[in-house]
């Protein structure tokens, strides 16, 4: 029998594997993508649309000014919400711990719902789900700085009653709404879709998304201290409260800029960490980058079944569910599932 050291670099080996196989997946995927939907274009029309847009006429429109926001929009949503999701899994230590865990998505929703409820611009709305899903977040860190609040069930206690607070206020916000133009709206964004994307909203989550990201995978490495506590981690080296509160600040920030975008788009941030980690195990150093690749290319099918399955686009939240749900039960059942 192989030893848990051989095991260990066996899945270290499957994660690099993985991320490699995934990466380049991901690229073709997103140029397939940008061939689907009402008006499908060939590969070929795409590519003249990308490097020669003046020679494209129409398509070069549908490609730069709607599908490749959407894709990329997809990409990076899906990414974030993995990730904060895998974050806020080591963080407490528990493998049911999502994105919303503590109130982001909720106070993202409340920003986003106001702002559609007053009539303000896309891009408006998208800020003002941001700033709110961010000041949500804002009892949650003050706790885990306080003497007693650094303990995890303190933690989730403020993040349920912030989440719920901001649920309330969500629910005042449609009980205002017209009837016949803002509450419609408001009820399909937070389904979760990607369908009103734009240069501009693809380019704000960007800015946030991406260097959060990358700042992850630069100190993936230390999230295995997360594990530790907090004597183990100092006689290491690492400040395990503080590298703890980088976590959900990060996964704050990724939740507030997906939710703020694309609305609440649910089991991304569960199934996806959980799938990877029993693909390739718990080393964050391989584990990490899987996730966020796995993340974006899932959201990113998933949004290509939405606008091309029926001639009306199904909700992101509805279909990952229905494709979450039971893909999770089967890594459950399974035995594959992290206790």
């Amino acid at each position: 029998m192989k030893s848990r050291a051989d095991r260990a670099a066996d899945l270290s080996r499957r994660g690099r594997r993985l991320s490699v196989c995934l990466a380049a997946v991901l690229l073709p995927a997103m140029l397939l993508s940008l061939c689907m939907g009402r008006y499908p274009l060939s590969p070929a029309a795409v590519a003249e649309a990308l490097f020669a847009p003046a020679r494209s006429g129409p398509a070069a429109d549908i490609v730069s000014l709607i599908r490749l926001p959407r894709v990329c929009a997809a990409v990076l949503s899906g990414a974030a919400l993995s990730t904060a999701g895998l974050l806020f899994q080591l963080v407490f230590h528990h493998p049911m711990a999502t994105p919303d865990l503590l109130g982001t998505s909720s106070g993202a929703s409340f920003g986003a719902a106001l702002g559609l409820l007053a009539g303000w611009s896309a891009g408006a709305v998208t800020v003002s789900g941001f700033v709110t899903g961010l000041v949500s977040v804002i009892p949650v860190l003050l706790a885990s700085g306080s003497r007693r609040g650094r303990g995890t069930v303190a933690l989730i206690l403020t993040g349920l009653v912030t989440g719920s607070l901001f649920s309330g206020a969500v629910s005042c916000v449609k009980l205002l709404a017209d009837e016949s133009n803002r509450l419609p709206a408001i009820t399909y964004w937070l389904m979760g879709s990607l369908s009103g994307i734009r240069v501009s909203g693809a380019a704000g989550i960007a800015a946030v998304i991406l260097p959060v990201s990358v700042f992850l995978l630069l100190i993936r490495y230390r999230l295995n201290l997360l594990d530790l506590d907090d004597d183990e981690a100092a006689s290491l080296g690492t400040r395990v409260r503080l590298l703890r509160f980088v976590c959900m600040l990060a996964a704050a920030l990724l939740t507030a800029a997906s939710v703020s975008v694309c609305g609440v788009i649910g089991w991304v941030g569960l199934f996806i960490p959980n799938l990877c980690r029993a693909l390739t195990g718990s080393d964050t150093r391989t584990l990490l980058p899987c996730t966020m690749l796995a993340g974006g290319l899932f959201l990113l099918l998933a949004d290509n079944v939405s606008r091309t399955l029926l001639a009306a686009e199904i909700p992101l939240g509805i279909l990952t569910a229905a494709i979450g749900a039971p893909l999770f039960l089967v890594l459950y059942l399974r035995g594959r599932y992290a206790e």
